[in-house]
């Protein structure tokens, strides 16, 4: 069976679809069922798109959790990326513990992102939305003159090995050491 166009289908007409998108006669029709047809196709586009951009952001994780562990694997195991707590909740205690000084992403899977907050909020009110990326023998300072990680570093020239060390170390800093942010 051979694929046939929705567009001329609607129409009355029967038209292959092999070369006929740019010669189909209802390709610029607004009626009703055209309408639902260019929506439902949208919708599809943008479901591959996601599942595209889904596919993408696994094969970091797994080139992130091979790089941490040394394992490789040949799937997405289920869990925090290689034993990071990025969607773990922080724990309340709020005592000078190690977890304080470690570096930090923001936590992307909450579904209803906060507004930006002005430079004036506190660092504690700043920390209370973030969780820690590394462990403790990677600690970082977080003051103007910081040390960045190695394996954050290691990572980006892995990744993007047509840059410049350079240039991924300057994206890296302007990303806070957040190295999710960076790649983005």
């Amino acid at each position: 069976r051979r694929p046939k166009c929705a567009r001329c289908r609607n129409h009355g007409m029967i038209s292959w679809l092999k070369g006929h998108k740019r010669q189909c006669r209802f390709k610029a029709c607004v009626c009703a069922k055209c309408n639902l047809i260019a929506e439902r196709q949208r919708v599809m586009a943008a479901q591959v798109a996601l599942k595209r951009q889904q596919a993408a952001e696994d094969a970091i994780a797994l080139g992130l959790t091979a790089v941490a562990t040394g394992t490789q694997f040949g799937y997405l195991p289920p869990g925090p990326i290689f034993g990071m707590a990025i969607t773990a909740p922080k724990s309340q205690d709020q005592g000078g513990s190690v977890t304080d000084s470690l570096p930090t992403v923001t936590d992307t899977d909450n579904p209803h992102p906060e507004p930006e907050k002005s430079p004036s909020d506190s660092e504690e009110n700043k920390a209370r939305h973030l969780t820690p990326i590394i462990s403790p023998k990677h600690v970082i300072n977080h003051n103007n003159k910081t040390t960045l990680s190695p394996n954050s570093l290691e990572m980006l020239t892995r990744l993007f090995p047509n840059k410049k060390r350079s240039v991924l170390e300057l994206v890296l800093r302007r990303c806070g050491d957040d190295l999710l942010k960076a790649i983005e």
